[in-house]
């Protein structure tokens, strides 16, 4: 049985801002159908005994460091510091490297590598600390490693001091997004690795496509996801006298502020907001949409988006990023900027028909139709046999 530790800086805790929970259904399809054990650690930033007090979320963060040693959805998960902001911001971090390095050498080094001999693989979660830290246990244990790329794919990071030697010395690199593929992959091999889609939302047989046009979008509202956008060509086509449906499904920070955009247009007729639903429930409200909008910048992937062509709906993403790259404007997906919003929409909506929805769907589906969890779960388990050996 391999016996894999995980660093992982994507992972959903109590209390904080709900995390992408990819990473643990992942390992929970491998270690069911192959076998795996997992084992985790997660760092948050580094929170004095004084800094507890000046907002919940560090208070939260010391909670965890106190704690050190939980369970999330059944996997044993390590919580180390790391002296960081309360954010991913690539730069900071780096320049704390040197730093996190005299921190991790005379206080948490202890703590993660009780038992580390006995692993076989190391896989990293993101640059900065997963990778660093993954790259300073593989030269103590002489175990290898992989990095997965999210969000920050800069060629430049890969030919910065200590990142350099930190992608060199990995067994393997992969990425679930197609343009951070596109961007580095001149500067490293990297493979391709989609994030899979459940069974559920393969929708079989066809779909109806009737006026008025059925648009939904299915994200946590942050600003980076850009649904004012959508409202607001949304307000301009409703003048031109289009008529429309637009579902909005999660919550967020952005929630007040888009309820109030859509009051002060009078969309509320045309405009609803459905509050964050399980992932269970997504299904059957994709079934019943005819267009997933979510133009957001950036975008690793965007599962949504690979969710919503398996239920047979016509997406409209950002250009550059998230799924353009696999998927092509005008051919199998509709990708816009700030300012061609309501003019990409209103070419959709002009060209409404069933056929019209389903020649872009066909070309999608090609390739979508593959990216089922026993063929990933198949190409992960190849993957972590291959860099062992």
């Amino acid at each position: 049985m391999m016996k894999i530790l995980n660093i992982s800086f994507i992972l959903p805790l109590d209390g904080l801002l709900r995390e992408n929970d990819i990473i643990i259904q992942i390992q929970d399809h491998l270690k069911k159908n192959f076998g795996y054990s997992f084992r985790m650690v997660k760092f948050l930033p580094y929170t004095p005994w004084l800094l507890q007090w000046f907002s919940n979320k560090w208070k939260i963060y010391y909670k965890y460091q106190k704690i050190r040693e939980i369970e999330v959805e059944g996997f044993p998960v390590t919580i180390l510091p790391w002296i960081m902001p309360p954010s991913s911001n690539f730069w900071l971090n780096y320049i704390l490297i040197p730093a996190n390095l005299l921190f991790f050498k005379f206080f948490t080094k202890r703590k993660i590598i009780v038992d580390l001999d006995k692993v076989d693989l190391i896989l990293a979660q993101y640059h900065i600390p997963d990778a660093i830290v993954a790259n300073l246990l593989s030269k103590i244990f002489r175990k290898p490693y992989i990095i997965t790329v999210r969000g920050e794919s800069n060629p430049v990071i890969l030919s910065l001091p200590l990142m350099k030697n930190v992608y060199k010395n990995a067994r393997n690199i992969i990425t679930p997004s197609p343009q951070d593929k596109k961007k580095i992959s001149n500067k490293v091999s990297i493979q391709l690795i989609p994030h899979p889609i459940q069974k559920c939302f393969f929708m079989v047989g066809e779909k109806d496509y009737q006026l008025p046009v059925q648009l939904i979008s299915v994200c946590r509202l942050l600003k980076l996801k850009n649904i004012d956008w959508v409202i607001n060509a949304l307000y301009t086509l409703k003048k031109s006298g289009y008529e429309f449906c637009y579902k909005i499904i999660g919550d967020g920070p952005e929630l007040n502020y888009l309820r109030k955009l859509v009051s002060r247009y009078e969309l509320s007729n045309e405009i609803y907001f459905l509050g964050y639903k399980d992932h269970c429930e997504i299904p059957a409200y994709l079934r019943s949409a005819h267009l997933f909008v979510m133009p957001s910048n950036p975008e690793t992937l965007g599962i949504s988006f690979l969710e919503a062509i398996a239920s047979k709906c016509l997406i409209i993403g950002h250009k550059n990023t998230g799924v353009d790259g696999m998927l092509k404007h005008r051919e199998s997906a509709i990708f816009v900027e700030k300012n061609s919003v309501a003019g990409q929409i209103q070419f959709v909506f002009d060209n409404f028909s069933s056929e019209f929805i389903t020649s872009y769907i066909r070309r999608a589906e090609v390739i979508v139709k593959d990216l089922n969890w026993d063929k990933t779960g198949k190409r992960y388990s190849e993957l972590f046999e291959r860099a062992i050996f």
